[in-house]
């Protein structure tokens, strides 16, 4: 609950702090996150954890083994788990969505490219090519084998479906889940003469920073203001973020908060890294660090795991924004010392086409981009990051289609760069020290 310091018109605000920043709380602020991060991020201690309701939601988006750790992870720092009334609010409100969608677009979709991507392809080749492959009947017998053996992994995969699909149906209703998240620290909402001036302020702050120009380093950023302008209710992550500052003031103590909402650029920095003001204000406000941590990657390190959502992400895509896309390449290390490129509608549809819907996703494309960068530029010593984002698509995803073409000679050039990675790197399946 508030305290007593909450109520009235002596309350903690955002906008209260904003711009308050002096050189001596931004001198201590940078000091201490750089000398204490890397022990947070170990979760050890009794630091508060605050979960995002991503993070709790993302529990019925992953495989079944990523929820097993998901599990062992709630379970482990179960008494220091924190969830704000806002964060319980917005997982009730999506839970059954999410769970429904994972059936539709997980679940019952794996026979069905089964059956369209592999099996219907090989009996129409096979149909297409009947006259020719009679001059070849060993390999008529294997194919016609293969055709078989596909037809009785088919029913095997859609009986192994049929189990998991049950399992996520009960989901709904009997979720060994909902007791771990029950048993946690559970906040009451924020006195609603607090929630009412928060989302007064919201209405106030967002014009700002519209009206702003809007880069990552923008001082006018603030938790939220990416939100949707067709979202019910866009001040969620305002109304987090202030809960989360009532908490650290009332007990006295740093917290650190997981996020996987991490693509808008309103939690964190585009580029993954922290906005600064934030934490400053956080501290001007409470006198406490606030850690904000992309959740996805934290426990993919910790568990050495993939913790991607298996949702199919088309079905809510929207193309990513020039600016968006921009910044992210700004920030992206691999290609930090490469000159800007200007970013062409055509490629925003290329990469839509070829089912980038998120720059999370382009980054989990990207991500031996860092060993691929050198000899990239071995081959194009002046290439821009849009230039070499481009290449990078092309010779770390076999799958990716390039729509656009930069002349025979640099055709020829990407092609001996797309054979050479192959042999060094791929073949071997072994990536030189360094890449991520």
């Amino acid at each position: 609950m508030p305290s007593k310091e909450s109520k009235g018109d002596n309350i903690l605000t955002f906008a209260d702090k904003q711009f308050k920043q002096t050189l001596g709380s931004h001198k201590y602020v940078l000091e201490t996150y750089k000398s204490t991060i890397e022990n947070i991020i170990k979760l050890e201690g009794d630091t508060p954890i605050f979960l995002d309701t991503s993070v709790i939601l993302s529990i019925y988006e992953i495989s079944f083994i990523a929820r097993e750790k998901i599990k062992q992870f709630l379970t482990t720092h179960n008494k220091k788990i924190v969830l704000t009334g806002q964060v319980q609010f917005e997982f009730i409100k999506n839970r059954e969505k999410v769970i429904n969608s994972f059936q539709e677009d997980v679940t019952e979709q794996l026979p069905k490219d089964l059956n369209s991507n592999v099996i219907s392809k090989l009996t129409s080749f096979i149909n297409s090519n009947k006259v020719k492959l009679e001059d070849y009947p060993d390999i008529q017998e294997k194919l016609g084998l293969l055709q078989t053996n596909l037809s009785d992994l088919l029913k095997e995969v859609q009986e192994k479906v049929n189990d998991k699909k049950g399992t996520a149906k009960s989901f709904l209703y009997e979720d060994e889940f909902l007791n771990i998240l029950n048993s946690v620290i559970l906040l009451d909402n924020l006195d609603e003469n607090y929630l009412k001036k928060i989302k007064e302020e919201y209405k106030v702050l967002l014009p700002m920073y519209k009206s702003s120009n809007t880069e990552q380093y923008s001082l006018n950023a603030f938790p939220g203001c990416a939100e949707k302008g067709d979202k019910d209710d866009p001040t969620g992550d305002y109304v987090i973020y202030h809960e989360i500052m009532q908490y650290a003031f009332d007990k006295k103590t740093d917290v650190i908060f997981l996020s996987n909402d991490t693509t808008k650029g309103d939690w964190m920095r585009k580029d993954g890294n922290p906005h600064i003001h934030y934490i400053e204000n956080f501290y001007l406000n409470t006198g406490q660090i606030i850690y904000i941590i992309n959740a996805e990657r934290l426990l993919e390190k910790l568990f050495e795991t993939s913790f991607e959502s298996l949702i199919n992400e088309k079905e809510t895509a929207a193309i990513i924004e020039k600016g968006e896309l921009k910044l992210f390449l700004d920030g992206y290390m691999p290609f930090k010392n490469q000159k800007s490129g200007l970013v062409e509608y055509s490629l925003l549809t290329e990469l839509y086409d070829n089912g980038v819907y998120s720059i999370r996703t382009l980054e989990s494309k990207l991500k031996d981009s860092g060993a691929a960068m050198p000899e990239i530029l071995a081959y194009f010593p002046n290439m821009n990051k849009v230039g070499a984002l481009y290449i990078c698509l092309e010779i770390l995803d076999s799958n990716y289609v390039r729509y656009k073409r930069f002349g025979e000679d640099n055709e020829k050039k990407i092609m001996a760069l797309k054979t050479n990675w192959n042999t060094k790197f791929v073949n071997k399946s072994v990536l030189p020290e360094g890449s991520n």
